[in-house]
C-alpha cells in the first residue's frame, strides 16, 4: 500500500483528476468565466487533464479570476455568485472526491497553510483591495495580529 504524506500528492494524481473530470461532465457543469464548456474541455480532456497535472504537480498552477455575478434575493438583496473556470471546477471536484473517500490531511497544517497563503500574490489578484472595501469591512491593518499557532 502506498503512503501519502499530504493531499494534493493524491490530487494531482493524473487517474484522481479524469475522475474528478467524469464527475463535472456527469453533473453537467455551466461554462466557467473563459467561457469553456464540459465538451469543450473534454474535446481535448487528455492534454487539458495532463497539463493541469504538470501545473499542479510542479505548484505551478495559477487559477483565473473569478467572474462576479450578481444575484437578485426575492426581499431585495442581492448574493454573490462567483463563477470560476472549467480547470478549477475539475480541480475542486478532484479534492471534494478525497473527502468522500475519508482522505483527509493534517488539519492544523492545512490551517496554517493557509494563512501563510493568505497574503500570495494569486489571492491578490483574485481578490483585490476595493473588492473588499465594496464590502464595508473594517481595516484589520491597523490591528496586532499574532500567530495562530506554535507550529513556525
Amino acid at each position: 500500500m502506498k503512503k501519502w504524506y499530504s493531499l494534493i500528492d493524491k490530487i494531482y494524481r493524473q487517474e484522481n483528476l479524469e475522475l474528478a473530470f467524469k464527475r463535472v461532465k456527469r453533473n453537467n457543469g455551466a461554462p466557467g468565466i473563459d467561457g469553456e464548456t464540459v465538451s469543450d474541455f473534454g474535446a481535448m480532456a487528455e492534454l487539458n487533464i495532463k497539463f493541469l497535472h504538470e501545473e499542479l504537480k510542479t505548484n505551478k498552477y495559477e487559477p483565473s479570476p473569478v467572474r462576479r455575478v450578481e444575484i437578485e434575493k426575492p426581499d431585495g438583496g442581492i448574493r454573490l455568485r462567483m463563477v470560476k473556470m472549467k480547470q478549477w471546477k475539475t480541480y475542486k471536484a478532484m479534492h471534494k472526491e478525497m473527502r468522500r473517500l475519508g482522505i483527509k490531511g493534517n488539519g492544523l497544517k492545512m490551517a496554517v497553510a493557509k494563512w501563510k497563503n493568505s497574503n500570495a500574490r494569486i489571492i491578490h489578484q483574485i481578490l483585490p483591495k476595493q473588492y473588499f472595501d465594496e464590502l464595508g469591512l473594517i481595516d484589520i491593518q491597523k490591528y496586532e495580529v499574532g500567530l495562530l499557532s506554535n507550529y513556525y
